[in-house]
C-alpha cells in the first residue's frame, strides 16, 4: 500500500471522489464504492480515503496502482438499468500491470461534476498523447519563433509555449494546431475569450475551419460536356469513365449527395486534416463541459452547436473523429438536462417563518452539530459555482451581476446574512447570562469549523466576535472563559486583514480537503489582476499573460469544489439557519444594542445605593 499526504501533493491538476461501479449479482442493482481520485499530467491514483493519527490520509489501491494517463482512454458510459445514473458514467480504459487493456466503470456525483471529470481527464490524456509524439519526433523541446502577430514567453509548460499576448485571429488558429493540447492555452482561451471577443465569433470561427476541411474532401464527378470532349481526343475508350484526381485513383472514394442537388464523391481526410478536425472536436468538447452558461443563455450559440453536430452526421470521419463527435454530442444532451434539487439549497428560497424562538433555542444546540451543518451548506454553494461566474461577476454591471453569476452572488449573500444572524442571536437574548453563553457558544462552533476547514463560516463568525455592536457587551465578555477567550485570540489571528489575509491564505494552502475557502480573499486575487494590467497591448495585442494569470487564479479557488463533506444532513438545524426571519439590518442592530444598553445603564443606576 502507498499512503499519499496532501501536503506533500503540489503538482495534482484535479482531486475529488468519484463512486467506482463495481458487478453485482442483480442487473438492476449497481454496487457502488466511494474512492478518492488524483488527477496528475502523468497519473492517475484510485485511493481508500481513511483517518491516520486523526488526519485525512489515502491507501493507494493494491489491485489498480498509479494508471499512466497516456495508456487511457475515456468513454461515455450509461447504465441502461438505472436510470437516474444514465448520464453520470465514465468509462476509463487503460494498460494494466500484465499489459492488457482493462476498464474500471466511474459514476460521478452529478451532471456538473461529470462534465468536469470528463474534460480534465480527455485534456490530460490527449496532452500525454501529444507530447509522446513530439518525444518520437525529436529529442528536443520545440521552440516557436514569435511573430508581428504572435509572442511567446521564454517559459514553457511541460512541452507546450507560453503566449505572452498575440492578435485575435493567431490565438484562433492556435486552437486548431494538434500539438497546444496543453491544459494552459485551452483552458485560458475558453475561459477568458469573453474579455477581448464574444462567443459568436468564436464558434463562427470554429464552424468555418470545420466547413473548409469538409469541402477539401468533396472531389467533383459530374462530367461537363468539356470534360467529354477532352477524353475523347485523349482515347476513344475513355468517353464512358468520369476523370478522377490522383487522390481518387489511389484510394476509392465514397458516393454522396450533394446539398445543392448534384453528385459527388469523398476522398479520404488525410493526416493533417484529421488532426485539425481532433482539435476543433477537443476545443468544442471543453467549452461544452466547462462553459455550458455560453450555450444556456445564448439561443443563437446553441443553435450553431446544433448546426455543427448536424454538419458531422453526413461526413465519412476517421474512427477517432466519429468517437469525438458521438463524445460532444452526448455531452451536450447531458449538460441540457435540469440538476437534480438540492434539499439544503431548496431552504434558501423564502418560505413561512418558524413558530419557534430560534435566538432562544441556540442555546441548546450542540455546537459541533452546528459546525457540521454550516459545512454543508457552504460546500454546497461553494460546489455550484460555475467557471467562468467569478469572471462574470467583475465585468458585468451591478444589476446583473444576479443574473450572469448567481451561485457566486447567493455564496456572498449568504455570508453577509449568516453574519447577521449570529449578531442578532446574540443581541437578542434576554438576559446578560445567556449573552454570555451565545457568545461562548459561537467561540466553539467557529473553532470546530476551522478544524473542519471551513474557512467560510470561521470568516463570518470571527468577523460577528470581534464586530463593534457586539464589543459594546463588556459585562457579557467578562463572563468568557480564559480559555475560549485564547481561542478567539487564535481565530483573530488567522482572520486578520494584514497583508492581505496572508494568515488565512496560508491555513487554506497548508490545509487538506475537503475544505471551503473564503470566498471574499479568493474574488480579491481576481480584482487585483483584473485591474492592474491591461486586456490589450502592443498595438491591439490580446494580453494573454493577463488572461492566463486570471485563469490559473480561479483554477485555483475552485480546485476545491471536489472535496465532500460526509457529515450527515440535519434539516430542522438548517431550517433554522436558513429560513429564521431576521429582525433587522445591521443598523437596526446598532440601535437596537444601542437602546440596550441605555437601558442597562438606567437599570444600574436604579440599583446603586446613591
Amino acid at each position: 500500500y502507498m499512503y499519499i499526504s496532501l501536503s506533500c501533493v503540489v503538482s495534482v491538476l484535479t482531486l475529488g471522489s468519484l463512486d467506482v461501479v463495481m458487478n453485482s449479482e442483480s442487473p438492476k442493482k449497481l454496487k457502488m464504492h466511494s474512492k478518492y481520485f488524483f488527477l496528475f499530467s502523468k497519473h492517475l491514483l484510485i485511493t481508500t480515503k481513511f483517518k491516520k493519527n486523526s488526519q485525512n490520509a489515502y491507501r493507494l489501491s493494491k489491485d489498480i496502482g498509479p494508471i499512466p494517463v497516456v495508456s487511457c482512454r475515456i468513454m461515455e458510459c450509461k447504465f441502461k438499468e438505472v436510470p437516474e445514473l444514465n448520464y453520470l458514467g465514465i468509462r476509463v480504459q487503460y494498460e494494466a500491470k500484465d499489459g492488457l487493456m482493462d476498464d474500471i466503470i466511474l459514476s460521478a456525483h452529478s451532471i456538473a461534476d461529470k462534465a468536469q471529470w470528463f474534460a480534465d481527464l480527455s485534456q490530460c490524456v490527449e496532452n500525454a498523447k501529444q507530447n509522446r509524439i513530439l518525444q518520437s519526433k525529436s529529442l528536443g523541446q520545440p521552440v516557436e519563433l514569435s511573430t508581428t502577430f504572435i509572442r511567446y514567453s521564454s517559459f514553457k509548460s511541460g512541452k507546450e509555449q507560453l503566449v505572452n499576448c498575440g492578435t485575435l485571429e493567431s490565438l484562433m488558429q492556435r486552437l486548431l494546431t494538434i500539438n497546444h493540447y496543453g491544459m494552459d492555452f485551452v483552458n485560458t482561451f475558453l475561459m477568458t475569450f469573453p474579455l477581448f471577443t464574444n462567443s459568436r465569433a468564436v464558434m463562427e470561427f470554429l464552424y468555418k475551419k470545420l466547413t473548409e476541411l469538409f469541402k477539401q474532401t468533396r472531389v467533383r464527378s459530374v462530367l461537363t460536356p468539356e470534360d467529354f470532349i477532352l477524353q475523347a481526343k485523349a482515347s476513344s475508350k475513355s468517353l464512358s469513365l468520369p476523370i478522377r484526381s490522383k487522390s481518387s485513383l489511389q484510394d476509392k472514394p465514397q458516393r454522396y449527395n450533394a446539398s445543392n442537388g448534384g453528385s459527388g464523391s469523398w476522398t479520404p481526410i488525410n493526416a493533417e486534416a484529421a488532426n485539425v478536425l481532433s482539435a476543433i472536436f477537443f476545443a468544442l468538447r471543453q467549452w461544452v463541459c466547462k462553459h455550458f452558461y455560453h450555450f444556456r443563455t445564448n439561443a443563437d450559440l446553441a443553435a450553431d452547436m446544433e448546426r455543427v453536430i448536424e454538419a458531422t452526421k453526413t461526413q465519412d470521419l476517421p474512427a477517432k473523429n466519429k468517437r469525438s463527435v458521438e463524445e460532444l454530442k452526448n455531452l451536450y444532451q447531458m449538460q441540457k438536462l435540469p440538476q437534480p434539487a438540492d434539499p439544503i439549497l431548496a431552504l434558501l428560497k423564502p418560505r413561512e417563518p418558524s413558530q419557534k424562538e430560534p435566538f432562544s433555542e441556540i442555546l441548546f444546540l450542540d455546537p459541533k452539530v452546528i459546525s457540521e451543518q454550516l459545512c454543508l451548506i457552504e460546500s454546497k454553494l461553494f460546489s455550484r459555482i460555475e467557471t467562468g461566474e467569478i469572471l462574470r461577476h467583475f465585468t458585468s454591471k451591478k444589476d446583473q451581476k444576479s443574473v450572469v453569476a448567481p451561485n457566486v452572488a447567493n455564496g456572498l449573500n449568504h455570508f453577509n446574512r449568516m453574519s447577521l444572524f449570529f449578531l442578532w442571536s446574540v443581541a437578542m437574548q434576554p438576559i446578560s447570562a445567556q449573552r454570555t453563553k451565545v457568545l461562548e457558544f459561537l467561540i466553539t462552533v467557529a473553532t470546530e469549523c476551522l478544524r473542519q476547514h471551513n474557512f467560510s463560516s470561521v470568516m463570518q463568525l470571527s468577523s460577528v466576535l470581534n464586530h463593534s455592536a457586539l464589543r459594546k457587551f463588556r459585562g457579557e465578555w467578562a463572563g468568557v472563559s480564559k480559555h475560549l477567550r485564547q481561542q478567539l485570540e487564535t481565530l483573530t489571528k488567522i482572520t486578520s486583514t494584514q497583508k492581505k489575509f496572508r494568515r488565512l491564505r496560508d491555513e487554506t494552502e497548508r490545509a487538506q480537503p475537503p475544505l471551503v475557502p473564503y470566498l471574499g480573499v479568493c474574488m480579491s486575487e481576481v480584482a487585483t489582476i483584473l485591474e492592474a494590467r491591461p486586456n490589450f497591448v502592443n498595438n491591439d495585442m490580446v494580453n494573454f499573460m493577463k488572461m492566463r494569470q486570471l485563469t490559473h487564479s480561479i483554477t485555483n479557488i475552485l480546485q476545491y469544489q471536489q472535496g465532500l463533506y460526509e457529515f450527515s444532513y440535519v434539516e430542522e438545524i438548517c431550517r433554522m439557519l436558513l429560513c429564521t426571519p431576521l429582525p433587522g439590518s445591521e443598523d437596526e442592530l446598532y440601535d437596537f444594542v444601542e437602546g440596550l444598553m441605555e437601558h442597562l445603564d438606567d437599570t444600574l443606576c436604579i440599583s446603586s445605593p446613591s
